[in-house]
Parts: C-alpha cells; structure tokens; sequence
C-alpha cells in the first residue's frame, strides 16, 4: 500500500494569471516559468489531506463597530480622508480609528465603511471585512466599488461564481470602472472563458491606457490569444501531435538542476533529482474537452514514484492529474483554488496489473469531457471519476519523487484527440 507524502511542488508552469491577490495595490498578472518550493504534495495517497478552507463566503456576523480613541481631531475633520492617509501608508490601526470616528460622525456616509473594510482585509479578518462591506452595500446599494470589494473578497475567499456577479454588477452601476473589467477578466479565464476575459482586459486597458501593469496585461492577452485560437483536426480527430524532436513545440523548456523538464534524449523528460518532491512541465494547448495519448518511460530512480498527465491546467492553483507509478498504482488528483493536491472522488491511489512496472514503456490515454475524466492505462480503461471542479485549460506532463531521490522519466508520441476513444 502506497502512503501519503510531504513533497514540495517545484511548479514548471506558466503563470496564467491571479499570482498577486486581486484587487491588491501590487495585484496583476504574470507569465513565464516559476518555481514554488514549500507547498505540500498531498493526497496522492490513499489517506486524504485535510479539507481547505471554506470555497464560500462565511456567515455574516453582528455589526459590531467600536467607539474611537478619544484623542482624535475635533469633529470639523475629514476622518476619511485621514483613514485613506493612514491606510495607504500602512498605519492600519490609525486607519481603522479614523474611519470609526467618521461613522460615528455621519453613519450614512458610505466612504469610512469601505475603508474600513479595506482594513479588515488587509488584516486578516475575514469576517469583519464582509460585514462592513455589507453594511456599506446597506447604505448605499448601488455603489460600485462596493461591489467591487466586495467581488474581490468573494475571490480571496475561493468563491468564483459570487466575484464574478458582483464585478459584473459593479461594471453594470459604474461602466468606467476599469479595475472592475481587470478582476472579471481574472475570474473569467479561470472559469475558462478567454473571449471574454479578452474582451475586458482591452476595455481596462482602453480606460487607463497608462496603467503600471499594462505590459504584464498585454502579456496575458497574449497568452488568452493562443488559447482562443483554433486547432484544425486531422481526419482521424486529432488536434496536436508532438514527438518532441522541435523545440519549438510549446512545451517549458527548463533544464534546472533542481527539477529538469525539457526536451531532451528524443523526448520530453523530467528529472527529479530531489526527494519527496513534484516537478511538472505544460504546453499552451488549451482546451475544455480534449483525449491525450502518451508513451511514458522511467528511466531511472525509484519504482515507487507518479509519472503524471495534467489536463485543464488553468493555473499553478487549478488542474487535474492523471497519475501511475512504476510499481503499479493508478489515481486521479486535483488542485483546486490553491488548495492542497488531493483525489477526486473515486480517485484514490490504487494498484493494478495494468500498470507495466520498472524500466519500461506504459501507454497513457486521458479523457477530460465534461464532467467525465477517464484514465486508460495500455489501453485499458482503469478509472472514470465525475468532477466539475476546473472547466478548462491548457495540458502538462508530471513526475515525482518520493522517499528516494533521482526520479527520471521519458514522455514521447504526445497526441491530442477532439474526441474521446470508441
């Protein structure tokens, strides 16, 4: 019986987009390959990780805002504007006294309230954070940045769907919102909408076209372009073939002496030259429902390892992954909203005779349609799960260490198939 793991995730991937937390004054996008250290691998196993946190926004509590300190300026002060001051220079508890004092001047007065939401956040206090959001969106319902916050919250808090009603929401009462189309397009690529995400990252960038991070946006377009762009398939249905002999095939290309994944030896190979750790490699073929076919060799290391295929790889946050082991296991995991890697239902580690152990070559087949992912193994059916969790995204090769170091593995005749097999 296989066994649950620490491992670190050393992530190969592209960065797609939501790498800062939305909505942030440092927030926006970013691409290129990047390493993440530190994070656990976990749930590969038969024994299932803990739970992450709440994907919906937590029960609203009482009101409760307290009286400020009494050494504050005479009522003719703009407390506000004083909170804002204090806020953006991070005097957080100057900020918050500030803004209770102008609530207790003027409590129909909107402003201090989303400050002070801000405050909260910043803080950590979830549950204080959305109540003043709420109270402000009781004073003042058709106030757009208070939909705004609170979409953002939504978002931090792993809740898509909410964020992206109340971004739209915001858009629909304040049409010049820009920041507004920037956090909708971020939730609509990871809901696996590109066109549409593209459609409001032009818009943001049309309304502050001198925007800090309008290179980093215009690098997203890019990368929201090539997903959006058509694949022709032969007359056999198939999308994408590589036998990695181009190095111009889409695919990372990073030979670093912590976790290898480029082309190399007439392949595609990764190395994991570190215990207990997962290294993983993607392409930019980006799709909803999609079949791939892959040929995968250990060359070295432990039989006791993952060699892995990824589909609907939306972010370093966001994917599935097929895995078997060289000796003899089989399973389906996830990743969701940066929680920890876990199965999916039914897709818990198991053995079988299917899988050919040691230094040979097993055939992968991936089906990702809908709702429905199956896993073929040598052309075997061996596992169907049902699961909803991540809609879309791009495709990826995985391996992994446990115990023993050295993990060395071979992925050649990559195909993708528009249809699942008959």
């Amino acid at each position: 019986m296989k066994f649950i793991h620490p491992a670190f995730w050393i992530g190969l991937a592209l960065w797609l987009a939501g790498c800062a937390p939305i909505g942030s004054p440092s927030s926006g996008v970013a691409a290129g390959p990047t390493a993440t250290p530190g994070s656990p691998l976990l749930g590969l196993k038969p024994e299932i990780a803990e739970e992450g946190p709440p994907v919906t926004p937590p029960p609203l509590p009482t009101p409760t805002l307290e009286p400020p300190p009494p050494d504050l300026p005479p009522a003719a002060t703009d407390y506000t504007a004083l909170g804002n001051q204090a806020y953006y220079s991070g005097e957080l508890e100057v900020a918050e006294a500030y803004y209770l004092q102008a609530i207790n001047q003027d409590a129909a007065d909107v402003r201090p309230v989303l400050g002070l939401s801000q405050v909260y956040r910043a803080r950590g206090e979830v549950d204080r954070a959305w109540t003043a959001i709420q109270r402000a969106l009781e004073i003042a319902p058709n106030t757009a940045s208070a939909y705004n916050l609170r979409g953002e919250l939504s978002y931090e808090l792993r809740n898509r769907l909410q964020a992206l009603e109340d971004f739209s929401r915001a858009i629909e009462l304040d049409p010049l919102l820009g920041l507004a189309y920037q956090n909708r397009a971020l939730v609509q690529q990871e809901l696996g909408a590109p066109e549409a995400a593209i459609v409001d990252l032009q818009v943001y960038l049309a309304l502050a076209p001198q925007a800090a991070d309008r290179e980093a946006v215009e690098e997203l377009l890019e990368i929201l372009a090539d997903q959006t762009r058509p694949f022709t398939a032969d007359r056999e249905g198939r999308l994408f073939a590589d036998d990695f002999s181009e190095f111009t095939s889409g695919w990372i290309n990073n030979p670093d002496p912590f976790g290898l994944a480029s082309y190399n030896s007439g392949g595609y190979r990764i190395n994991v030259p570190v215990a207990d750790t997962v290294v993983w490699g993607t392409n930019r073929f980006w799709a909803r429902d999609l079949r791939i076919e892959v040929d995968v060799r250990k060359l070295g290391g432990s039989d006791n390892n993952l060699i892995g295929v990824m589909c609907r790889y939306a972010d370093i946050n966001n994917f599935y992954v097929f895995v078997i082991s060289s000796d003899g296991y089989y399973g389906v995991g996830k990743r969701v909203n940066g929680g920890a890697l876990e199965p999916t239902a039914a897709g818990q580690l198991q053995f079988t005779r299917e899988v050919r152990q040691g230094d040979v070559v097993n055939h992968m087949s991936v089906e990702c349609f809908g709702s429905t992912l199956k896993l073929y193994v040598n052309h075997r059916l061996v596992l169907t799960v049902e699961d909803t969790d991540i809609p879309a995204g791009n495709v990826g090769l995985l391996a992994a260490s446990y115990a023993v170091q050295g993990t060395d593995v071979l992925f050649d005749n990559f195909e993708i198939y528009e249809t699942p097999r008959e």
